[in-house]
């Protein structure tokens, strides 16, 4: 059954069942929100039987149609523009009755004139924007993956879900049409004001109180007024509200549609609406949430919408702007009763977790690693937590920092990209006690060697991060084992010793974007730049200062493959007189890939390719490292080296296509 049905409405309902006795008479029935029968005023029902059920035995049960309703809803008269009905399967025999009861359904008046109706039947919401409101009207819930800042449209519960134009020609409903626009120069102020007053701020449960503090402010206080709802339909019927004839009245009648920005003593649709686009805008996780609310002292339920902000450890914060925009409590809360809401665990990993004026209490320890522009060191937040601080080794330094922060704040809702906490003096960042070199020497101190699933497991999380940071258009450009962080999850042995061998368990994230640069949207690429990052791991095309693109990262990740295989770093330098030699080849090559053996030293051959691309640019030549032949290498595992390292970028595989080999392995 949908959420909503218009008066005239016809559908027609099935019963089921495995057996029936003889002799039961099955009717349905409509139930107000009283639980009174308003069957006869209500709906027209007609019945029709269909008989001729076979013995069932109960070794061989099969679901058989009893009996099929064809329902028309009534043009009947209602108090309001929607009513509540509840339908009720009633089945009696030799005395006994039991019931099926279906979920609340709402009625809605209909529309006068069939033009009206015919506008209604021909519009269906097709863009990105209006699957996403056609997901809050039918579910009455939007979670942290639904953005609404590109724009959205809420018609509310009592309204049919149009295309925006469609609203403008027809009459003028109770319940205004809320309209999220880009263009809104008041909701892009907000959103400016948002990004300044939450910056350095770390700690989720502050941000959700600044931002409510805010959507309050700017909708008149706590509640809005009295006189909310009056000031509302004022708003409606003035002239000129805005530009692209959006909340223009016609005829003089009021307009439909009101921008969210527009409003300025707003109820709980309009501040739950404004918090949860903020909260898209800082990019924290954010439910909204559309049930019912029935405090200690209120009679009755009423309908009411808020939101909900994910904490760290599986807790969840309950944010309601209207009723106490001053105080948040945890939920669920018994005073709000809503559909059953799936609150994924994931989210809760993403953002913040310390005040700005907390941030000075942070307890710096010793230093964890150290690059060419900045130190990291083990840190201790004022509440317990550990975590790591990234800061400038000098002043010079601050500006690459910066760019590393505002890289890392892309990602705070991945579960495959370090967390950045905020900003104090430095980046701030989740602590992790390992990364893969240091887990590999380990390894090697204990004379083990990485087993194959633990080689799985870092090249799927590896590729996994990969896939979403190439898919916001950046290049990493510095893929190697000291950025790729683990958790390490001890076996049972290793448990009690405290140490960790190739049947631990481990788990993966990417750090260190300090290198990383963003493409060109329409290109994918980035132009010829001085070369970065750490050989052997650095991209031929880098490594030639050519043009490069997201393939530059998959070389690296075919790198780190055969270094976890071999446990050791691969030699991919050639010699002097081989770049020479490459070099002549090249001037008779013009987008070709050639491949030559080249003998050094008595050892067996090894490959040594370069590449012509790129309007006669050479790339190469570099020697092409192998898999350890003995014991042989899986089929996967020489499929993803083979994939990853060609010279000529043009031939790589995807992060995606990578994930495919390895998603079909078995170690």
């Amino acid at each position: 059954m949908p959420p909503m049905m218009q008066q005239k409405s016809v559908f027609t309902l099935k019963l089921w069942s495995f057996w029936m006795l003889p002799g039961t008479r099955i009717s349905l029935r409509a139930l107000d929100e009283d639980r009174s029968d308003v069957t006869d005023r209500v709906l027209c029902v007609e019945q029709e039987e269909l008989g001729g059920m076979t013995a069932i035995t109960l070794d061989h049960l099969e679901s058989r149609e009893v009996v099929l309703f064809r329902c028309r809803i009534k043009s009947f008269e209602m108090q309001d523009v929607v009513c509540e009905i509840t339908l009720l399967f009633c089945m009696e025999h030799m005395g006994y009755e039991t019931q099926l009861e279906s979920r609340p359904i709402l009625i809605r008046q209909g529309f006068k004139g069939r033009a009206v109706v015919e506008l209604m039947g021909r519009s269906q919401p097709c863009s990105k924007n209006d699957n996403l409101s056609r997901k809050f009207w039918t579910s009455d819930v939007l979670g942290p993956e639904d953005r609404i800042t590109t724009g959205f449209t809420d018609p509310g519960r009592s309204n049919q879900l149009l295309t925006e134009d469609c609203y403008e020609e027809l009459p003028m409903f109770q319940r205004e049409i809320i309209v999220v626009d880009p263009e809104d120069a008041r909701l892009q102020m907000f959103a400016a004001l948002a990004r300044r007053v939450v910056k350095g701020i770390v700690d989720t449960v502050v941000c959700a109180q600044v931002l409510a503090w805010l959507v309050a402010s700017a909708y008149g206080g706590e509640s809005g007024g009295i006189n909310a709802e009056d000031e509302i339909v004022s708003l409606r019927l003035r002239s000129g509200l805005s530009k692209r004839r959006r909340g223009r009245p016609k005829l003089n009648e009021g307009a439909n549609v009101v921008r969210l920005g527009d409003v300025r003593s707003g109820v709980c649709r309009h501040r739950v609406l404004l918090f949860k686009y903020l909260c898209d805008v800082i990019r924290l996780p954010c439910y909204l949430v559309r049930g019912e609310h029935q405090g200690p002292d209120d009679a009755i339920a009423e309908r009411h919408s808020w939101n909900i902000v994910p904490l760290e450890g599986s807790r969840h914060l309950l944010v309601d702007t209207t009723l106490s925009p001053h105080k948040v409590e945890m939920w669920p809360a018994p005073a709000y009763r809503c559909v059953p809401v799936k609150l994924s665990s994931n989210w809760s990993d993403c953002h913040c977790l310390l005040s700005n004026r907390s941030a000075s209490k942070i307890h710096l320890l010793e230093e964890c690693g150290r690059g060419v522009t900045a130190v990291v060191r083990r840190g201790v937040l004022a509440g317990g937590l550990t975590c790591a601080v990234k800061v400038p080794r000098t002043n010079t330094d601050l500006g690459s920092l910066v760019h590393e922060y505002e890289v890392l704040r892309n990602f705070c809702v991945s579960s495959h990209v370090v967390r950045c906490l905020g900003w104090s003096g430095g980046i701030v960042m989740e602590y992790f006690p390992s990364n893969l070199l240091s887990f590999m020497n380990h390894l090697i101190i204990c004379g083990n060697r990485m087993s194959l699933s633990q080689q799985k497991e870092v090249l799927i999380g590896l590729l996994l991060a990969l896939k979403e940071v190439h898919d916001c258009g950046y290049v990493h450009r510095d893929i190697k084992a000291e950025n790729v962080l683990l958790v390490v999850i001890r076996c049972s042995k290793c448990h009690s010793f405290g140490t960790v061998c190739h049947l631990c368990d481990v788990r993966v994230k990417l750090g260190d974007f300090a290198d990383s640069v963003a493409v060109d949207p329409t290109t994918h690429m980035h132009k010829a730049s001085p070369r970065v990052g750490t050989p052997p791991y650095t991209a031929p095309e880098i490594d030639s200062e050519a043009s490069f693109s997201f393939a530059a990262d998959i070389w690296s990740c075919g790198i780190l493959a055969i270094e976890m295989a071999s446990m050791q770093l691969p030699e991919t330098g050639v010699q002097e007189d081989c770049v020479k030699e490459s070099y002549e080849r090249s001037m008779d090559c013009r987008n070709t890939e050639e491949e030559f053996n080249y003998q050094e030293d008595g050892d067996e051959a090894g490959n040594v390719v370069f590449a012509v691309v790129d309007d006669g640019v050479l790339v190469g030549p570099v020697r092409l490292p192998r898999l350890p032949r003995n014991p042989p290498p899986p089929r996967w595992q020489q499929r993803l080296v083979d994939g990853a390292l060609q010279v000529n970028w043009k031939r790589r595989c995807r992060a995606g296509e990578l994930l495919n080999i390895l998603g079909g392995a078995s170690c």
